[in-house]
């Protein structure tokens, strides 16, 4: 029997159930995982710090443990396995900028909520990130009309499988289509297909280490050979990669358009974690509207999809948005999209003040210090203390993610819930396409982090011994 079955079957409580409370040096951390955990032993020197956290994004942070441990806390990732201390969903622990608060606010003080559209200051606002960001380079300033608004980017990934589908009826051939997707990667790409009545096509990224770390580069040969099936019509992409945090390069981007148009497959790329790339210089952010001039064909395919949401920690305020360059694609989607929630004016004032307040802008300059230095503690921590035999992890280049394989422990059992009883939750990796993988969420404060390191690990000892 599998060594995680074995554990997770063994009668008796659970090994984070006894013990001593952590200790953080305060009684707001005590207070906060007595609500998030049974009381388990110290943390140790295990998680002893070689990088050492700067000041967080916004000072008020500090605070955040006393607003964790309270019950009125409204947070789904804290709430949902309340007796662990949750790196899973991708949502931070920080509060968005104030200068974005006070945008929310200000719609607040109004008092009136009905049907809102954006502002033609807001729709200039993410006019100009589309073209300076994801590279359309003036394009979308020049015809806004290219905007699709959103309340969310999973939408987007139905809207563009339903228009596989109609392109399908129009022309007379089978509806039947199939959404071709890289693995390991978030869930929801796989879901997709088959809550629109099509089939999942899985390409297996190619996994290399060099000692622990891992990387994950593309199998063109795999991808020609599943997009060039009959059946398949789109590809969700996602670039930075969720769940690896890949910045994937210019030239890799180059191929998957070319493929795209070679086979007639609609492309579309969330490319939402665009502002959280660690290192702009070595690996540098290519949207791929920067390719519509190198790859002939690519306009009439390609659909790209973004929100402030990861980055400025409001996917609740529902605003996101697409960019189709191509007018018989965009009406097309719009068609087959007409079912989307609207967009509440807190989302349009949010989008406003990410793209146009400097405020917003420092603020995500600190946000990136304080993560990369979570993300190099997170790094340093796994490897000082497991061997590469056991375990190899990514180190993102974007996003607050990373990726960790456990194929080296024997494991061939869902993950998940053998950490919860370690006391973290932790994004399980089968419905990723990966059953040795778990995601991890650094995107929290030092304190945080290191609990569920400390747990992660005494996990990982336990199926060491039971091995």
């Amino acid at each position: 029997m599998d060594r995680v079955r074995r554990i997770l079957i063994k009668e008796g409580p659970s090994s984070f159930g006894s013990g001593h409370a952590f200790s953080f040096g305060t009684d707001l951390s005590r207070q906060l995982h007595r609500r998030c955990v049974p009381l388990g032993s110290k943390t140790t020197s295990r998680v002893a710090s070689r990088f050492e956290p700067p000041p967080l994004p916004d000072a008020s942070d500090a605070s955040l443990d006393r607003a964790v441990a309270s019950k009125n806390y409204i947070s789904r990732k804290w709430s949902r396995y309340p007796k662990c201390v949750p790196l899973w969903v991708a949502d931070m622990d920080f509060r968005s900028p104030l200068a974005l608060r006070q945008s929310i606010a200000s719609v607040l003080d109004h008092g009136c909520f009905g049907y809102s559209d954006p502002s033609i200051e807001c729709t200039a606002a993410v006019a100009s990130k589309l073209d300076e960001t994801h590279g359309f380079a003036g394009a979308v300033t020049q015809n806004p009309e290219t905007i699709r608004w959103l309340p969310g980017l999973i939408p987007a990934l139905h809207h563009v499988v339903r228009v596989a589908q109609l392109r399908q009826m129009d022309a007379k051939k089978n509806s039947h289509v199939s959404v071709a997707s890289v693995t390991p990667i978030y869930s929801r790409f796989l879901f997709t297909g088959p809550c629109e009545g099509a089939d999942v096509l899985r390409i297996p990224l190619l996994a290399t280490a060099n000692g622990h770390e891992l990387e994950y580069k593309l199998d063109y040969e795999t991808l020609d050979t599943t997009l060039g099936q009959p059946t398949c019509k789109v590809l969700l992409w996602c670039n930075p990669h969720n769940p690896s945090g890949r910045v994937w390069s210019r030239a890799e981007l180059l191929s998957v358009a070319q493929l795209c148009v070679k086979h007639d497959v609609l492309l579309l790329s969330d490319e939402v974690w665009s502002d959280l790339v660690y290192d702009p210089v070595s690996t540098p952010f290519t949207g791929l509207g920067a390719l519509l001039e190198e790859v002939p064909g690519l306009r009439e395919r390609l659909i790209v999809i973004t929100s402030p949401s990861k980055t400025f920690n409001v996917a609740t305020l529902n605003v996101a948005f697409g960019a189709v360059p191509c007018p018989e694609l965009r009406r097309q989607f719009i068609s087959v999209g007409r079912d989307k929630a609207e967009t509440p004016p807190f989302g349009y004032a949010a989008a406003l003040a990410a793209y146009t307040d400097p405020e917003c802008a420092k603020w995500r300059l600190r946000l990136l210090d304080y993560l990369r230095a979570n993300r190099d503690h997170t790094y340093d921590v796994l490897c000082r203390n497991v061997g590469p035999q056991h375990l190899k992890m990514t180190k993102p280049e974007a996003t607050y993610l990373t990726w960790i394989d456990m194929e080296g422990l024997g494991v061939t059992t869902e993950l998940g819930p053998f950490f919860q009883r370690h006391g973290v939750a932790l994004t399980p990796g089968t419905p990723c396409g990966a059953v040795s993988g778990v995601r991890l969420n650094f995107a929290t404060t030092r304190n945080t982090l290191n609990v569920g390191l400390e747990r992660l690990l005494r996990g990982i000892d336990e199926i060491c011994i039971g091995s």
